[in-house]
């Protein structure tokens, strides 16, 4: 079975489904001041983001 370039593509790179559940959009300013405070670091507000 001989695939065309675009067949090919189609099955080696599926399209990526859509979310069910929306994120949220950052709010880059309060990141920001909450960067500047002691002990936070933004591997810690990254987690409080996925939770």
């Amino acid at each position: 079975m001989q695939l065309d370039e675009q067949a090919l593509d189609a099955r080696l790179f599926p399209p990526v489904p859509a979310s069910r559940c929306p994120r949220p959009l950052l709010d880059w300013l309060r990141i920001h001041r909450e960067l500047g405070r002691n002990g936070v670091t933004l591997d810690l507000l990254w987690k409080e983001y996925k939770a």
